[in-house]
């Protein structure tokens, strides 16, 4: 019979925790070790400093043990839960990218029509502009036409009817072109720019670090400390690398006994 959610938990947390208890477990994992450092000044007292040593990693080792009894359960407490949890979780963080990915596309979608509207009204604004030009001009040369031939003949040049560019009303003022938005402002949703970088060439990004280029910091290298470490515990003094220093650091180790 599966244990319901309820029944894991409650099993998982039988163990109740005190302060009390607490503070009785850690009295007792560090007993009477005393809390400053002896000086050392002669090979009897680096034996005893040795024991003293061996001592704290045992309380160490038994305070450990000790907190691992309370949180052992609380952590298989919080495993119960996270099974439970994590396959909606997962899924709803699926769906969520999902619908923020179509979302985006709508709006890249929505912005380019948008684009492409305003540059077709545009070009049909200036295509009609050019256009009345045209008929202004035609107009222009056929008055001026008719005038030089009445006045070759000595006559008055006849009123010419009025044209339909004159007839037409004045066009309205200019106004400057208004986007409208085509994409909803919704409560609760809007887009973020986000910036990110990768080294792509990392000689050159050294020597930029190196040649002091504004933005390029030393601490942008941070990241790569591990694999340095890990190369120099492999090779020890036989690494060799062009700007890379290899240090050496003794430190004293004991173990719990």
């Amino acid at each position: 019979m599966t244990e319901s959610l309820a029944e894991r938990l409650s099993a998982a947390t039988s163990v109740a925790v005190h302060e009390s208890s607490v503070d009785r477990a850690i009295a007792e994992s560090i007993g009477d070790i005393p809390q400053t450092v002896p000086q050392i000044t002669n090979a009897g007292e680096y034996e005893q400093a040795a024991e003293f040593l061996r001592r704290i990693k045992r309380a160490q080792k038994d305070l450990d043990e000790r907190r691992k009894l309370i949180t052992r359960p609380l952590s298989k407490a919080v495993d119960a839960v996270n099974v439970l949890f994590t396959p909606p979780k997962l899924r709803l963080n699926q769906l969520a990218n999902q619908l923020a990915d179509r979302m985006m596309g709508y709006r890249i979608e929505a912005d380019r029509r948008a684009r492409e509207a305003e540059r077709a009204a545009k070009k049909a604004e200036a295509q009609r502009q050019a256009e009345a030009n045209a008929r202004r001009e035609r107009e222009e040369r056929l008055r001026e036409q008719v005038e030089k031939t009445a006045a070759r003949r000595g006559e008055t040049p006849p009123p010419m009817a009025p044209t339909p560019a004159e007839l037409a009303p004045p066009p309205p003022p200019e106004q400057p072109a208004v986007r409208a938005p085509v994409v909803p402002k919704v409560e609760g949703v809007h887009t973020r720019t986000v910036w990110t970088a990768e080294v792509t060439d990392m000689v050159a990004f050294c020597r930029a670090i190196a040649d002091g280029v504004p933005g390029a910091r030393p601490d942008m290298l941070k990241p790569v400390a591990r694999e340095l470490n890990k190369y120099a515990s492999a090779l020890k003094d036989q690494a060799s690398i062009p700007g890379l220093t290899v240090t050496r650091e003794e430190k004293t180790v004991a173990r719990a006994k």
